[in-house]
């Protein structure tokens, strides 16, 4: 579910760090705009920027990918993916997987 991003942020506009574009956080939501802390991306970045930051992260960095029913969140290190991948097992979500970019189902 989609919220505005007014209501995670304080700023009434917000950047794309890749396009440079300003955007106001009461107009777009969280399907419009991705944050690096989630760890989607490395850097807070509209949504049409986010492709072109991930797959340059995939061709460079990302070595591994927890799926969370369906979502995908990149890692470069297996002891930060097991890390995320476990708390996600502990909160009670049964459809979690490790992959090894270039390889299927590591966990």
């Amino acid at each position: 579910m989609s919220i505005y991003i007014n209501d995670i942020v304080e700023e009434n506009t917000i950047n794309c760090n890749v396009c440079k574009k300003t955007f106001k956080t009461d107009e777009i939501t969280t399907d419009d705009f991705n944050f690096a802390w989630d760890n989607y991306v490395h850097t807070d970045c509209c949504n049409e920027c986010s492709h072109k930051v991930l797959i340059e992260n995939k061709n460079n960095n990302w070595r591994y990918i927890v799926w969370v029913g369906g979502v995908d969140d990149y890692y470069t290190t297996y002891a930060k993916a097991k890390e995320h991948y476990d708390e996600w097992i502990a909160k009670g979500y049964t459809d979690v997987i490790i992959e090894k970019i270039g390889e299927k189902n590591v966990n």
